[in-house]
C-alpha cells in the first residue's frame, strides 16, 4: 500500500497518514512511526528513494519516489491474484464475537443481535451517503464493496436472529411441556 501511494504521488509519510485516515475499509492504522519505519525499510530494499526535502529547516518532510524495482513490485501487487488467505481474511469483528455468543442467556443473545442489526443498518445508510459523495472511481468502488459486505452482514444477522428466536421458542415450549406433566 505504501509503495502504491508513493507511485500515486502521495510521497511523504505525513501525506500517507492523512490519506490513510480518509480511506474507507483500510486495514492499517496509520501511526506516524509505523509509516516512517516502512518507508525506511522500502528505501533499504531499494524500492523507494528519497527525492527531495520540502519545507522549512527543522520541519522538513522527505518526499520519496519509486525506483524501477518499486514500480515492478507495485504492478505485480496490483495484477497478481490475491491468495486464498486474503479472500478469507474479510475482517468482521462480529464474526469473532459470534463464536462466544452462547455465553449469553438466549434473550440477551436476541437483544444483542438486534442491536448489531440496528448499528449495521446505520452503517449501510452511511455508506450509501459516502458513495454518493465519492469523487473518483476507486472511492466509489470501495464504498460499493463495503456496502455489499454490510448488506450481506445484515442478511446474515437477520438469519441469525430468526434462528435464535426459533431456538428460544422451542426451548420455552419444552419447559412448558415439562412443567405441565
Amino acid at each position: 500500500m505504501v509503495l502504491a501511494m508513493v507511485g500515486d504521488g502521495i510521497n511523504s509519510g505525513y501525506a500517507m497518514r492523512r490519506r490513510m485516515q480518509t480511506m474507507r475499509g483500510g486495514r492499517w492504522s496509520p501511526e506516524s512511526g509505523s509509516v516512517y519505519r516502512v518507508l525506511r525499510r522500502l528505501e533499504a530494499a531499494n524500492l523507494v528513494q528519497e527525492m527531495r526535502k520540502v519545507g522549512v529547516p527543522n520541519r522538513e518532510r522527505t518526499e520519496y519516489g519509486l525506483t524501477p524495482a518499486g514500480e515492478v513490485l507495485v504492478s505485480k501487487w496490483l495484477t497478481d491474484v490475491p491468495g486464498q488467505e486474503e479472500f478469507e481474511g474479510l475482517m468482521d469483528a462480529l464474526r469473532t464475537r459470534v463464536y462466544f455468543l452462547q455465553r449469553l442467556e438466549p434473550k440477551k443473545q436476541i437483544q444483542t443481535v438486534k442491536s448489531w442489526m440496528l448499528h449495521n443498518k446505520r452503517m449501510i445508510e452511511h455508506l450509501k451517503e459516502g458513495s454518493a459523495r465519492a469523487k473518483t472511481h476507486p472511492e466509489v468502488w470501495v464504498h460499493e464493496s463495503m456496502l455489499c459486505l454490510a448488506k450481506a452482514r445484515q442478511d446474515w444477522l437477520r438469519s441469525m436472529s430468526a434462528q435464535l428466536k426459533q431456538c428460544a421458542s422451542e426451548g420455552s415450549s419444552k419447559k412448558t411441556s415439562k412443567s405441565g406433566k
